[in-house]
Parts: structure tokens; sequence; C-alpha cells
């Protein structure tokens, strides 16, 4: 459908669609690719649809400052945007990930460091070629993998495998998550709110927050988020360094 539409695009609006398409040939940048697993299975898949494109439009609203090709739904499951900076791709991901789980649809990322070497398209993800693309998309293919944070980082060989582990252990997390502890994590990295509000908001005691935080095991999962954070901040600045 998307694919399409870039034809009709191209072919009647070639100069609206120049104006959209930045004239760097040639940059490297990182690619989010994502995808819903066992979309083919969902019962429903009107609102599994409409569930999917809500969320991709709330990242591409809240993200719309670090993306410099917005989140491109590709397939009817599966989506891909670009970001300068791999923190920013990993925060994406994460907001997704909590958003869809929030909803009960199970989703997967491969976040890649990829050279685009045509015009990077500012309107949608679509119409673009380079290094590093079909490798992203071919790791995110890979079903078997149970891991739902995957990183393709060709220039850092030594730090690929610690970020692909650390997702692992994320991944364990969250798929142990009930209903009632994915609920509680999501409302606590999306607004990062007290203990007080959340139990006021549930109408539950404080204690009660703890408690399904703790079996959650919330504090592991905060600073295995935050190990991947700090690490891929580290990759941002080494890259600036080197541009200079």
């Amino acid at each position: 459908m998307v694919h399409s539409y870039v034809v009709y695009y191209k072919r009647f609006n070639m100069n609206v669609y120049t104006k959209n398409v930045s004239t760097v040939q040639t940059r490297k940048v990182f690619a989010l690719m994502g995808d819903i697993i066992d979309s083919e299975s969902a019962v429903d898949k009107r609102t599994l649809h409409a569930n999917f494109n809500t969320v991709i439009d709330s990242a591409n609203e809240k993200f719309r400052h670090s993306l410099i090709s917005p989140l491109t739904i590709t397939l009817g499951d599966e989506f891909q945007g670009f970001n300068t900076q791999i923190h920013n791709a990993y925060e994406i991901a994460t907001y997704i990930r909590l958003y869809l789980l929030e909803l009960q649809i199970r989703c997967r990322f491969v976040i890649a460091q990829v050279e685009i070497e045509t015009p990077i398209n500012k309107k949608i993800a679509w119409n673009m070629m380079g290094k590093g693309l079909a490798e992203a998309r071919n790791l995110l293919e890979q079903k078997s993998d149970p891991n739902i944070y995957r990183f393709l980082l060709p220039d850092y060989p030594l730090i690929t495998p610690l970020l692909n582990a650390v997702g692992l252990a994320m991944t364990d997390i969250e798929e142990s998550w009930t209903k009632t502890q994915t609920g509680y994590m999501y409302e606590m990295f999306k607004t990062l709110p007290e203990i007080e509000e959340i139990a006021n908001s549930r109408n539950v005691t404080q204690r009660n927050v703890y408690k399904v935080l703790s079996a959650a095991k919330y504090g592991l999962y905060k600073d295995l988020r935050h190990a991947h954070f700090a690490t891929l901040l580290n990759i941002d600045d080494h890259l600036r360094s080197t541009d200079k």
C-alpha cells in the first residue's frame, strides 16, 4: 500500500516529492525496524491494525524532533524509521514496546547502523537504499531468535554482543509479566510518576504498588534499560567526536 502510494506520489507530484527528500547522498544513520510477532494468528486483525497504527502515530508525534525519516508502516505488521543518534532509536523502541505490550501486542526490533547512499526521504521512511539495510531486515526476520531488542552495529563489534545480551535479559523479564504487571510497568516508564500517584490512579495502596513492581522485577529492569541507554549515549558521543 505504501509502495503504490510512493509510485503515485513520484509520478504525479514530482516537484512536491523532491522537496521532501534530503540532498545528502551518503550518510551514516541508525535504522529502527520492527514488526508484530505472530500477527497472522491474530483473531481480530482490524483491532490489531488500528492499535498498531495508533502506537506508531503516537511515537511519530512524541519523537518527531529526533526522527530524520518518520516511522513508516511498510507492510501490515512492519515499520521502519531513521535517526541520527542511536539512543533516540532505542528510546523510541522501548516506548513502542511497552505501549504495545499494554495493548497485549508483542513486537520485536532491530536497531542497525546503516549507510544511506540515496537522498533521505523526510516524508516517509521508504524509497531509500544503502549498506546495512538488507542485513538489518534479515536480522529482524530471524523469528527463532527470542531477543526482542536486536542490535547490528558493524563499527562496534565488541559492544554489539553485550547490547544483545542485555536486550535478551530485558526480553525475559517482559515476557514474564502478567497483564497487571505490564500495566504498572507501562505507567512507570511512560510518565515516571510517584508511587503515590499510581496508587491513587488505580485505587490501591502504595504497598500493593510496590508488591506488583517487585514481582515485575522493576529494579533490575530499570538497571538493564539504563545500561543500554548509557552505552548508546557513549556511542553517540564517540560518533560526534570522530565527526569533528
